[in-house]
């Protein structure tokens, strides 16, 4: 083979090393970069809250509470279910939630077919 063949075949080589290694590591620095421009670096963990629209709930994810939770270092996140007690009694003992709100009533009736899944820690 001549020398220029084998030069051009080396940089061939090279050129698709360098496309492949750019598929796969371009994504990863791309989300790096994102992650160090945004406040999402600042996230430790993601708490998640079964709620429905009864407005006493409103406090609770507000705007306000969100940004004080993303302050420290927590995204708050309220999945609203149509106040289906069933299902968020459920996501709860499955770990889907980390809270829920419901009635005292509710979660003494409801709460018993998972056991009560959660404690009662505040009475709104």
């Amino acid at each position: 083979m001549k020398k220029s063949a084998l030069v051009a075949l080396g940089v061939l080589v090279l050129g698709l090393l360098l496309m492949v290694a750019a598929k796969f590591l371009l994504p990863i620095w791309q989300e790096m970069e994102q992650k160090k421009n945004s406040d999402a670096g600042l996230v430790a963990g993601k708490i998640r809250v079964g709620v429905d629209s009864w407005v006493g709930y409103v406090p609770l994810c507000s705007k306000d509470m969100k940004n004080r939770m993303l302050t420290s270092g927590y995204l708050l996140s309220c999945e609203d279910d149509q106040a289906d007690y069933a299902n968020r009694f459920r996501k709860l003992s499955k770990g889907e939630l980390e809270f829920a709100v419901a009635t005292v009533d509710s979660y003494l009736v409801g709460g018993a077919s998972y056991d009560y899944p959660g404690t009662i820690i505040a009475v709104i």
